[in-house]
This record gives C-alpha cells, structure tokens and sequence, in this order.
C-alpha cells in the first residue's frame, strides 16, 4: 500500500465520501474498510487505523447522514488541528 501523504481530514473526507448513507452502525461503517488490520490513516505523526477511528465515535452521532458529519466528529475526538 502507497503512502497517502494528504492531510488526515482530506485523507478521512475521502475514505467516507464512498459510504452509502445514513450510516448507522459499525456493520455500515466497516463496509468501507473490508481490511481493517492492514488499513491506518497517517498524518502529522498520527497513526489510525479504522477500528480505532470507529471506537472515537460518539454514540450519540449516529446516524450519519454525511461524510463531513463523520469526519467533523472524528477530528473533534482526536483533538486534530490543521
């Protein structure tokens, strides 16, 4: 896998900008990442990886009805500056 060296909020816009919405759980949320294990987000000497990204998420955010809905709550809960 190629290193994506785009900044983390463009690097999330883009992996949920594919999700089929509303999202209402994990099983809709994991769709997008079928490799979970293999698959991490790196920006800014941050390293994610999906499930822990899906474990940031509020409980009370669901559903999601668009990509910037989820990306705006995970960048709040990872304290992300750009």
């Amino acid at each position: 896998m190629s290193r994506d060296d785009r900044p983390l909020p463009t690097q999330l816009q883009t992996a949920f900008d594919e999700l089929q919405y509303p999202i209402e759980d994990e099983a809709d949320f994991a769709v997008t990442f079928p490799s979970w294990s293999s698959t991490s987000f790196e920006a800014e000497g941050l390293s994610v990886r999906p499930s822990e990204l899906y474990a940031m998420l509020p409980d009370d955010g669901f559903p999601y009805a668009t990509a910037e809905d989820i990306v705006e709550d995970l960048l709040d809960e990872l304290e992300y500056e750009a």
